[in-house]
């Protein structure tokens, strides 16, 4: 199991221990639930939702038919101001930022007792887990 979703795994467990909403939202079964939508979609598709879905699909082979050559010019058009915001972009893409901004998030809402926002990053939590479920597989 990659390290950042052990982590992922314990943190979100906690908060939602931790949490009185833990019963109207827990993030692990909220994951394997939204999962378990994900694997469903394609047989609740209506005929509206065809060439919506068609348009991204389309898109996203498009960009791999070129993603050689998309990452050719980023090769060559390489700077090291690029190299550095690159660096800490990159960053953006660690797990534990992701779950570090929801762990605030529900802080701060318990902080001030705002139950909207404490709900609202225990579904940060539960959408990071599921990201990271389809990744994984």
């Amino acid at each position: 199991m990659k390290k950042t979703l052990r982590y992922s795994l314990f943190w979100t467990l906690a908060a939602g221990m931790l949490s009185p909403a833990a019963a109207q939202v827990n993030p692990v079964t909220g994951a394997v639930r939204d999962l378990g939508r994900l694997a469903s979609a394609p047989a609740r598709l209506e005929k509206a939702d065809l060439l919506p879905v068609a348009g991204v699909v389309g898109a996203g082979l498009l960009l791999y038919s070129l993603d050689g050559q998309i990452r050719h010019a980023f090769r060559k058009n390489r700077t090291s101001t690029l190299d550095d915001i690159s660096k800490q972009a990159e960053k953006l893409g660690n797990g534990g930022y992701d779950l570090a901004i929801a762990g605030a998030g529900w802080l701060a809402g318990k902080a001030f007792g705002d139950e909207k926002l404490r709900v609202t990053s225990l579904l940060a939590a539960e959408s990071f887990l599921a990201a990271n479920g389809v990744g994984t597989l």
